[in-house]
């Protein structure tokens, strides 16, 4: 087998099947990554094309070999397909990965038996698919396309099998805030597709090193600061947000896409505020529906007293932080993130609560 690496290129010919969209997020699997509390699909996953469902059935995240949080061991990812003739012309297989976890494993293909190990070289991206980590300065990208020699393959049932493997194998038992242990990598999305005209040329087969050289720097050179303002709103070129820094939330969000606003002008209070409800503890029917006891008497009561932080400027986008207090909740502290390269808006609050 040999590998083509190319970013966004794609290869002519017929496309047999395909697991997931190539577009350098593995959102479309879901939080399914197959182990511990978020399994959904089996850790070990076998794909059936024409019977299986990528939505279903596949695993967006695939652990190392050495990953102790995923039990140390292999965790082969096989799909099974058929071909109804005899092969002919070229096969390449692509699969587009983003290995950002802090341990890389290698790749190893199986193709009905024959095996080849591919070395991940991924490139750091600021594509923002995976939005809710991609702002980690790991967050890489790698497109491997690789051409399949004719004889590996057969008329009738082919099966391909992936593997994480990690090197030295000594399991590590770390966490790790982006997936489950440190070693693994995240599929976007795998096809094959048939070229009948062109052929496996194994004469044309080359080999490329590229040497890593460190020199070392008399005076670092720092990265530029992210700029910083206190302006009470954000615009880009999906949205505009205007801010409530006194609520400590967003009161408009206009969709300059659609032209229209997203926020409901006429409720009481803002998009995102913090509201802390009183009055439901005790023998009330908030807590058990019993006809004799009293109906809850709820107070609501809208976080206030808030100001803007700052909002900050970066490669990805812009980082909004916004402060707040509620009853029972002496601190909140809100952060909203834009991205200027994809139509969304992520937003994550916390909270410090007295007893």
């Amino acid at each position: 087998m040999v590998r083509h690496n190319g970013r966004g290129r794609l290869r002519s010919g017929k496309t047999l099947w395909q697991i997931g969209t190539f577009d350098q997020s593995s959102e479309e699997f879901g939080l399914s990554f197959g182990f511990g509390s978020l399994s959904r699909v089996q850790a070990v996953p076998v794909y059936r094309v024409g019977q299986s469902d990528w939505k279903k059935d596949w695993s967006g995240f695939q652990p190392g070999s050495a990953n102790g949080r995923a039990g140390g061991r292999e965790h082969p990812f096989t799909v099974v397909f058929s071909l109804d003739e005899p092969p002919r012309g070229l096969y390449t297989l692509t699969v587009a990965l983003l290995p950002y976890t802090p341990r890389r494993p290698n790749l190893r293909v199986e193709i009905n038996g024959k095996r080849g190990l591919f070395y991940l070289r991924p490139q750091i991206s600021y594509d923002l698919g995976d939005f809710s980590v991609a702002f980690i300065p790991q967050y890489s990208f790698q497109r491997l396309e690789i051409e399949i020699p004719t004889g590996t393959l057969r008329r009738g049932e082919n099966k391909f099998v992936f593997t994480c493997v990690d090197d030295p194998s000594r399991p590590e038992d770390s966490y790790d805030t982006v997936g489950l242990g440190i070693s693994g990598v995240f599929y976007n999305a795998l096809s094959l597709s048939q070229d009948s005209v062109k052929k496996f040329l194994p004469a044309e087969i080359q080999a490329s090193a590229k040497p890593t050289v460190f020199y070392p720097a008399e005076r670092p050179v720092a990265p530029p600061a992210p700029t910083a303002s206190r302006e009470s709103s954000v615009e880009d070129a999906f949205y505009r947000l205007t801010l409530d820094p006194a609520s400590g939330a967003v009161s408009s969000i206009f969709d300059k896409q659609l032209n229209r606003e997203i926020v409901d002008a006429k409720s009481p209070y803002k998009f995102g505020q913090h509201l802390y409800v009183t009055g439901g503890d005790g023998n009330t029917q908030i807590m058990r529906p019993i006809k004799t006891w009293p109906v809850a008497q709820l107070t609501v009561h809208a976080a206030s007293g808030g100001g803007l932080v700052g909002i900050t400027k970066t490669p990805f986008g812009q980082s909004i932080r916004l402060r707040s207090k509620a009853t029972n909740t002496p601190r909140l502290a809100r952060k909203s993130c834009c991205s200027t390269k994809r139509r969304r808006s992520n937003s994550s609050i916390r909270c410090t609560r007295t007893r």
